[in-house]
């Protein structure tokens, strides 16, 4: 099972998860995609259904499972064994986090964000945005080599627990915000 959590629009890199889902196919006849979120009121995006029509064209809807908006990702990311976030462009994304806090193997695209948080081939595969083939090829590998998939989510958990525990990173940014207070003669107080 490959999964995305995210909203379904281009940016997220929807229609090329779902091309590299046509080209696997042949391939891994037991390959599943489980899509956890959905389109917001806010989204002027016809992404969702140039998702669906494309899987419909590529044979492959019936092999997509279609969660919604949820609450808590954790049960429907225990499902995956590939976490994948295809996007165009992101910040920090917290669903990668979430991901790699739960030890799967991952792949994204190689942007701002992303980078930041996965290490290419040590605690996840990084691609060429907007490249189908690519992500293809990066799930192929992982799905054909389990002791490489399982090594790289082990090292996503250990990456994340290191570098983004929420009160590590909080404490940081405090640190950051005194030292800057200091150096304009401003007490930051305890």
């Amino acid at each position: 099972v490959i999964g995305f959590v995210g909203r379904l629009v281009r940016e997220k890199g929807i229609i090329e998860l779902v091309q590299a889902l046509g080209q696997l196919a042949p391939r891994f006849p037991k390959l599943r995609l489980l899509i956890v979120g959905d389109v917001l009121q806010s989204d002027y995006d016809a992404g969702k259904e140039e998702f669906i029509t494309q899987a419909r064209q590529l044979g492959v809807l019936e092999r997509i499972a279609f969660a919604g908006m949820v609450d808590d990702t954790r049960p429907w990311l225990a499902a995956m064994d590939i976490f994948c976030l295809p996007s165009y462009r992101e910040g920090m994304p917290v669903s990668l986090l979430e991901a790699m806090a739960m030890g799967l193997a991952c792949v994204a695209t190689n942007i701002r964000g992303c980078r930041e948080e996965i290490v290419d081939g040590v605690s996840g595969r990084l691609v060429a945005p907007r490249d189908a083939h690519a992500l293809a090829e990066a799930f192929a590998s992982l799905l054909e080599n389990g002791e490489v998939a399982r090594a790289m989510g082990e090292a996503a958990r250990q990456r994340v627990l290191e570098r983004f525990d929420e009160k590590q990173v909080l404490a940081h940014e405090l640190a950051i915000y005194r030292r800057l207070l200091e150096q304009k003669g401003i007490s930051a107080g305890t």
